[in-house]
């Protein structure tokens, strides 16, 4: 077994942020996607790891929110509950593969949402959570 029961729950809660936030259509949904991986490199214990990702999330969020959609229609809710799925059972033969699988699913949803939107430009990135903001 991989973790305890507090990591579990910990990982369990950011999903169910993530979930919700996607279910309700409300553009936070990337961000607690991010999260999801910010966590789980904390609970390495190794700080060069966790400041890589806090930085490999951070420029990719810049990215996603000039290219990529506040909602995109492939949820990877999925995947991360997979991923923990795997943790908790000490499947490592099934959570490499399923490790490799999401981190290209990532990468294929930015790359066709970018070329999709070639032409959004900080106005457009902003729209969404102006949008929530007068409504809230």
């Amino acid at each position: 077994m991989w973790s305890s029961l507090w990591q579990v729950k910990r990982l369990e809660a950011q999903i169910e942020a993530e979930e919700r936030a996607h279910r309700e259509g409300r553009p936070e949904y990337i961000r607690h996607a991010a999260e999801f991986h910010l966590v789980l490199a904390e609970m390495t214990g190794s700080p060069l790891l966790a400041r890589y990702m806090r930085q490999l999330v951070g420029r990719s969020a810049l990215i996603l929110g000039l290219y990529g959609r506040p909602r995109w229609t492939d949820c990877s809710v999925h995947e991360h509950r997979d991923l923990v799925s795997c943790l908790v059972t000490g499947d490592l033969a099934r959570l490499e593969p399923l490790m490799h699988d999401h981190l290209e699913a990532v990468l294929s949803r930015a790359i066709d949402t970018a070329s999709r939107d070639r032409d959004r430009g900080i106005r457009d990135l902003l729209a969404p959570y102006a949008e929530a903001a007068r409504s809230a």
